[in-house]
């Protein structure tokens, strides 16, 4: 899809090329293979991103009338986990390991827990019953 539209501007590019100069000025072949480079960096890059573990994000919310028990009350939020065969057990066990290490109070999970159907994911999802948190 980048490599289509990277394509794409560079054609409209050399329509306007054409346009302004008053004839075709044709592209040289290394220009169109950087940017099947470019193409394939960004997507290498992409994967790299989604496969890996998801980053820790802090956020502190302060609640007004909030009971003072609950001061510094520690929520793990796992969001959007797809987990699949791209995500199998082994990531899931990863999370689960690095989870833990955080002693929150409570986990909850959100968003897209499985890619495709509980039957086929069981494996792959059951590392998440090891996950532990106070409450």
């Amino acid at each position: 899809m980048l490599l289509a539209l990277l394509q794409l501007a560079l054609d409209a590019g050399l329509i306007v090329a054409a346009v302004i100069h008053g004839g075709f000025v044709g592209a040289p072949d290394g220009v169109r293979y950087a940017l099947a480079g470019v193409a394939a960096a960004a997507a290498a890059i992409g994967v790299h991103q989604a496969m890996r573990i998801p980053p820790l994000k802090d956020v502190e919310v302060a609640i007004r009338g909030l009971p003072p028990e609950f001061d510094g009350y520690t929520i793990l939020q796992l969001t959007d986990l797809h987990i699949s065969r791209l995500f199998p057990a082994s990531w899931a066990r990863e999370v689960v390991a690095r989870s833990n290490k955080l002693d929150v109070d409570l986990i909850a999970i959100t968003g897209d827990l499985i890619d495709g159907s509980i039957d086929a994911r069981r494996n792959d999802i059951a590392p998440l019953q090891d996950l532990m948190a106070a409450d």
